[in-house]
């Protein structure tokens, strides 16, 4: 902040960098209303100093200016290492490396670097230039890029053991929590994750095909979860032009794990929200027509997030067309692992 004040936003950027690899990221989508600036001591009387818009606007002042990571000091240590997957942690990973002088091969699975960055979070909350900028920030500090290249599938595990002197993981959080919910088979019914990465490929014109249908004109869409992923699902649909966007949570609104921020965006866009309710079943017969909700009661018991219990004989349809469900996601090894 104080270089900034004194207007040498170059020694800021690199300050910026010495802790984290992608601030212009984390600028952009932590969630600072429940963390730093949640946390700020101004905030008691005043608004808080807005840390993340700072974040942001640094390092993409500075790489507008011209500013790039200076590497005239690094010295070459003839060490390679190949990093499996292209999102934070892979890029990370492999900006520590380039600063230490170790050539970093990142193998990607996908069409574009970035993970769930690229492909998980929409444009309006991480617009795709930030990535692309960044993609050639790492490449000109000697970063490798190899895409669309499966380890396990297109290249052997074993093979880059052997080839290189280490190893970094960094596959992802992909698998979706399963809720079992009787009728989620039924078209209709989407994962939270396989819809934000069909929509980003649309924005994106990747020529990779998908299989998911993001005709939502005239449909009523119902999200099911609480966090940040079902904002993004929820404010996704609103773009795609939906009729009608309820969330549904299972707790209270003071229990949800996502950004309050998010959660205003998405009312002030139309979004309509349904607490204590939670989903028993998915209705219909060749399609979604609705879901099927329990209603229930919360007790914080002075915990941050509270537990809920049924209430008995409170139960209701809700209609829809498509529902998608945003429960969280689990590590995703790969077999090769």
């Amino acid at each position: 902040l104080k270089l900034v004040q004194e207007n040498r936003l170059f020694e800021a950027a690199e300050l910026a960098h010495e802790t984290n690899p992608l601030p212009e990221v984390c600028g952009r989508v932590c969630p600072q209303d429940r963390l730093c600036e949640g946390a700020c001591t101004l905030n008691t009387g005043f608004e808080s100093v807005t840390i993340g818009s700072i974040e942001k606007y640094i390092v993409d002042e500075a790489f507008k200016q011209g500013w790039r990571p200076d590497l005239s000091k690094v010295t070459a240590t003839g060490k390679r290492v190949a990093v499996i997957g292209a999102g934070p942690a892979g890029l990370a990973c492999a900006d520590r490396l380039a600063r230490a002088g170790i050539k970093a091969d990142v193998f990607d699975r996908y069409e574009e670097i970035g993970g769930l960055l690229t492909f998980g979070i929409p444009p309006f909350k991480l617009e795709k230039h930030v990535i692309a900028t960044r993609r050639q920030v790492l490449e000109a500090m000697g970063v490798k890029f190899h895409l669309r290249t499966e380890i396990g599938k297109d290249i052997a595990f074993e093979k880059l053991l052997a080839d290189y002197d280490a190893v970094f993981v960094g596959t992802g959080c992909y698998t979706a929590v399963d809720a079992k919910l009787p009728g989620q088979n039924l078209p209709g019914r989407l994962e939270a994750l396989p819809f934000l990465i069909a929509n980003a490929r649309k924005i994106l014109g990747s020529d990779v095909e998908s299989f998911i249908s993001l005709d939502f004109k005239d449909k009523n869409v119902v999200v099911l979860g609480g966090g940040d992923t079902a904002m993004d699902c929820v404010r996704t649909s609103i773009r795609l032009n939906a009729a009608s966007v309820t969330c549904v949570y299972r707790r209270d609104e003071a229990s949800m794990p996502g950004s309050r921020r998010e959660v205003g965006n998405a009312r002030d866009e139309g979004v309509q929200f349904l607490f204590n309710h939670a989903p028993v079943a998915i209705e219909g017969k060749d399609k979604v027509t609705g879901v099927h909700l329990q209603e229930t009661v919360s007790n914080a018991n002075g915990k941050s997030r509270a537990e809920f219990s049924s209430v008995q004989g409170e139960e209701k349809i809700l209609a829809a067309d498509v529902v998608i469900t945003a429960f969280g996601f689990r590590p995703s090894p790969a077999s090769w692992l």
